[in-house]
């Protein structure tokens, strides 16, 4: 038999709570929720040889886009070292597909993959490379 009770009042309710706890049967709590976190990298590859390198040039104002398996997407603009960041509230279901677009009117295309599935929360910055035309 499961009884069902509403308090209204915060004082009845905290007292109510600390009754359950003793009595073993501690209320139920939400999950947290925590803020998910994606960083991009834009770069020009200087000199041609299809990897990231440290002469690379970083592109300012690249679009870093994140969407959401189940919908969304949240996106920002890439700054002077070419990254951008990206914060998705509430937690995040993977895969999600991160993506980068060059400037617009720029004369970049992508190197390789525009898009990436991204599989799990790494914690580390997806860098996408790009050439002149």
């Amino acid at each position: 038999m499961v009884a069902v009770l509403e308090v209204k009042h915060s004082f009845a309710a905290g007292l109510l709570g600390v009754v359950l706890l003793l009595a073993g049967c501690a209320p139920a709590t939400k999950p947290a929720l925590a803020d998910s976190y994606f960083m991009g990298q834009a770069l020009v590859d200087t000199n041609g040889n299809g990897q990231v390198d440290l002469d690379d040039t970083p592109v300012n104002d690249a679009t870093f886009i994140v969407t959401l398996d189940r919908g969304g997407e949240f996106g920002d603009q890439t700054d002077e070292t070419g990254k951008a960041y990206v914060s998705v509230p509430g937690n995040v279901e993977y895969p999600v597909t991160v993506s980068m677009e060059a400037p617009e009117g720029s004369l970049l295309v992508p190197i390789g993959h525009s898009e990436i599935i991204v599989p799990e929360a790494t914690g580390k910055t997806i860098q996408f490379l790009f050439s002149s035309k």
